[in-house]
């Protein structure tokens, strides 16, 4: 993966010649926020999402869809690189494609808790399969988020805090489809409370199940 944005336009042609016919301002947006990387982890996502931005053809840097926000967990229990490729596939996939793997995610970490009877489970699912059908909107989606995030402030253990905690960001992906990945985040978490494993195990899945995703829709 290049380290800067120099070479990641040295190795791309198309990018290159497109970054150039930006106006000197933007091409210093570009540069600038890139230079404000908290580390190595971030500045790779920064680098993925400039990659996105210029491959799309926007010629000013849209930060709002920056997927380096999403909620890290602790570098030391997660797979970082495996993290970053989940990112950089996302960033290929459209709105619906992201709502479909969050669906398939919940039913993955509810099996693996034993929790699919689950009737928050149930209506998280039901909800987003309602948007991809066009029968809700996304400010109804939000609207029930609010339902599995109650249910994770009540929660008794932590397995059942952090699955409803996944619920309701699987809820707002309609809204935003970057929520599909700290769902995933959480998710990570949640499977680790039942079973202590390796996070590569999880992020491998997480990755497959999204790499899947782009054959379907």
């Amino acid at each position: 993966m290049e380290n800067n944005l120099i070479q990641l336009l040295v190795n791309n042609q198309e990018l290159s010649e497109f970054y150039a016919s930006l106006a000197p301002s933007s091409q210093t947006r570009y540069q600038q926020w890139l230079n404000k990387a908290r580390n190595f982890e971030d500045q790779q996502a920064r680098l993925l999402h400039i990659r996105h931005e210029l491959s799309n053809g926007h010629r000013q840097l849209k930060i709002g869809s920056y997927m380096g926000d999403v909620r890290a967990p602790n570098s030391e229990n997660d797979d970082v690189a495996l993290r970053a490729r989940l990112i950089e596939v996302s960033e290929q996939l459209s709105h619906r494609q992201m709502v479909i793997y969050v669906i398939a995610l919940c039913q993955h970490i509810a099996a693996n808790l034993g929790f699919l009877d689950d009737s928050v489970l149930q209506e998280t699912i039901i909800i987003n399969e309602r948007w991809l059908a066009g029968e809700i909107t996304f400010k109804e989606a939000r609207a029930y988020a609010g339902i599995p995030m109650k249910y994770s402030r009540e929660a008794s253990d932590e397995a059942h805090r952090l699955f409803y905690r996944m619920l309701h960001q699987a809820a707002v992906t309609p809204h935003v489809k970057r929520h599909a990945l700290i769902a995933s985040d959480f998710a990570l978490e949640a499977a680790r409370t039942a079973q202590p494993q390796s996070a590569t195990k999880e992020r491998t899945w997480q990755y497959e199940q999204l790499l899947g995703t782009k054959s379907q829709e």
